[in-house]
């Protein structure tokens, strides 16, 4: 029994450390898809190698420009971690405030599943976003983003299931190549 504490103590430090050293980090990915047409709809897919503990980590955004200075954009994320599977569904709309700044606000739903007990589920996270953008160039964009939640949810940030996080707050960085 003493040994499940001490792992479980393990597991929840690990995940600390992990949660607040990837909410602040630079993610490049391989652009498998993005398709852009004339009535300004783009789609984008990316995934990620398998990390330690066969984690994988996949996502898509479909963008569609309604004006000139107006988008809105559909983001799904499907991450598969150490101890949960999660699937995170975002819809944003950016507000150009010149060619290459812009504020963004919209909502989140994140829903997760236990690993180990798969009838298991965290009620979901609901989320307010908010933030600003801006696009270095055509292949890099940084975001700087708010999530607040407005439920309440036991679900950790980044597949850890032990530490509730109402707010998140990102420095994301994206490349695409």
């Amino acid at each position: 029994m003493k040994y499940l504490v001490f792992m479980n103590q393990i597991v929840r430090i690990i995940n600390t450390v992990l949660a607040v050293t990837l909410s602040i980090s630079l993610q490049a990915q391989n652009v498998f898809t993005e398709h852009v047409s004339e009535s300004s709809f783009s789609e984008t897919y990316f995934t990620y190698p398998n990390f330690l503990g066969n984690e994988e980590h996949k996502s898509f955004v479909f963008n569609y420009q309604i004006n000139d200075i107006l988008q809105t954009e559909l983001r799904g994320f499907y991450d598969t971690y150490l101890l949960e599977n999660r699937f995170r569904s975002v819809i944003i709309l950016k507000l150009y405030l010149s060619k290459k700044m812009y504020v963004l606000g919209g909502g989140s739903i994140e829903v997760s599943t236990f690993k180990s007990q798969k009838n298991i589920f965290h009620s979901p996270r609901v989320a307010i976003i908010g933030g600003l953008g801006y696009d270095v160039n055509r292949n890099f964009n940084l975001e700087l983003m708010s999530d607040i939640g407005i439920n309440k949810t036991t679900m950790g940030a980044f597949g850890e299931p032990f530490i509730p996080t109402p707010r998140l707050y990102r420095v994301k960085g994206k490349i695409k190549f």
